[in-house]
């Protein structure tokens, strides 16, 4: 390996870290991410708690994250991890190219990742996702210098990197089967199978420390067969980007890289397809960011095969598919890219707040992001809910009173924020709003003014006033 062979991974990781960076405290945060900020800012002991009633799976991120917060809790600091994750995978997309085929390959497949909106979403969120991705290629790439070597030490590093998989997140394992093909197919069976099964020993102890918390993912609707049309777009957050690749991909397919071609397709297809059968056959699990870390296979597929046309004629597809996914990618980095934009609603109540308003959350995460964005109570409504300054040990939330009728007695006006579906109706709080809202008009207010959001779901927020 020479210089060039170096520097191009180091820059590409350079260029994707620094796309991410740039802008990354504009979006506002989200409930996953405050779910992250809540399960962070607690103590371990606190942390192990909620792990056995809640999100046990994400465990080893909150870990790791806790201590990272320890240097901050600045938007961008939280976030950094994850640009930081976007980085190194484009470089390492970089160089798996170049050992698969060439250095261009391996460029175009790091310009390529970072082209697609969902690698900037992920790499401004403050969730495992990305490092599901940077764990994928990373195992694929460790695979790729195991294979044929006869010494112990890079089927070491490939365990090690399966062990790091298991611990981004519990779907990120789907990409192994690919492996296990690319790895039956190169002679190199029994030497893979030992190794994967040791990596894959603590993701088994996550399964079985979240096995009885279904209720993390009861949320999840079951998919139609209309879901399998936008798998494209699911894949990348851009349909006319991700059909230009799927397209050079396919036109690329000739290139003589057996076993390996069969395993990118399969790393590429098997994640999304499998979740989509299992939420037929058992639960719903299909949601787009859990199969994430198969979106750095398309990008691969797509390098590859712009390897073998001309620079400029890459270029230029690139350049269009860029244009096509721009309208997505300036989207996933406005403000309400996340669809809840906690400063607006902050700001909103600010501007409007009169001495003795008070206000309600429709769930915990409102209140921990507007607790996140509005540090101080002057000149701010008081949380009339709210019992204490701990959360319920084992939860994302606060001890709320119950009594709203005697809470409210002294009230003339009251602030509500909650996620919901303008689409429905925002007038109508007996479908789109918790009981507690409802029980607003029966204790006699109604709405003066309703601020929706542009895009659904997305928070809600109702100024009540006494009729």
């Amino acid at each position: 390996m020479n210089r060039t062979d170096v520097a191009i991974p180091l820059s590409a990781g350079a260029v994707g870290t620094a796309a991410m960076v740039v802008g990354i405290s504009t979006p506002s945060l989200w409930n996953d991410e405050l779910a992250t900020y809540s399960a962070i800012t607690r103590s371990l002991g606190g942390l192990w708690q909620l792990a056995q009633n809640i999100d046990a799976h994400f465990l080893p991120y909150y870990t790791v994250m806790h201590f990272w917060a320890e240097f901050g809790d600045d938007l961008w600091w939280l976030r950094l991890p994850t640009a930081l994750a976007v980085g190194v995978t484009a470089g390492l997309l970089a160089d798996l190219g170049r050992r698969l085929c060439s250095r261009t390959a391996g460029i175009w497949a790091a310009v390529a990742f970072l082209l697609l909106p969902f690698t900037s979403y992920h790499g401004q969120n403050a969730r495992p996702y990305a490092f599901a991705a940077l764990a994928a290629v990373l195992s694929f790439w460790a695979l790729h210098r195991a294979i044929g070597q006869t010494g112990r030490r890079p089927w070491v590093a490939y365990t090690l990197s399966v062990l790091f998989l298991g611990c981004t997140h519990l779907m990120a394992v789907l990409v192994l089967p690919a492996q296990l093909l690319v790895a039956w197919r190169s002679g190199d069976l029994r030497r893979f199978l030992i190794p994967a099964a040791i990596g894959l020993v603590p993701w088994a102890g996550l399964v079985v420390l979240g096995a009885l918390q279904s209720e993390a993912v009861g949320w999840i609707e079951r998919p139609d067969w209309k879901t399998v049309t936008s798998l494209p777009g699911a894949l990348t957050g851009s349909g006319g980007l991700a059909l230009l690749l799927i397209g050079a991909a396919v036109a690329g397919s000739g290139t003589p890289l057996k076993p390996w071609l069969s395993g990118l397709w399969t790393w590429l297809l098997l994640p999304p397809l499998l979740l989509f059968a299992v939420s037929w056959v058992t639960i719903p699990l299909y949601v787009d960011r859990y199969f994430f870390a198969a979106a750095p296979a398309l990008a691969l597929l797509a390098g590859l095969a712009l390897a073998r046309v001309r620079p400029p004629a890459a270029l230029a597809l690139l350049l269009v598919g860029g244009i096509v996914a721009l309208p997505d990618l300036a989207l996933n980095r406005a403000q309400d890219g996340r669809r809840e934009d906690y400063p607006f609603v902050v700001e909103t109540i600010e501007r409007a707040y009169q001495p003795g308003d008070v206000l309600i959350y429709g769930s915990a995460p409102q209140r921990e992001g507007i607790l996140y964005y509005r540090r101080t109570t002057d000149g701010f409504p008081s949380d009339v809910l709210r019992r204490g300054t701990s959360r319920v040990p084992g939860t994302f939330g606060f001890v709320e009173r119950g009594d709203l009728n005697h809470v409210l007695s002294q009230a003339t006006r009251v602030w509500a924020v909650w996620r919901g579906n303008p689409a429905l109706g925002v007038e109508d709080l007996g479908r789109v709003a918790p009981a507690k809202l409802r029980s607003l008009r029966v204790l006699g207010f109604e709405p003066l003014r309703t601020w929706e959001p542009d895009r659904s779901p997305g928070l809600v927020l109702v100024l009540f006033g006494r009729k």
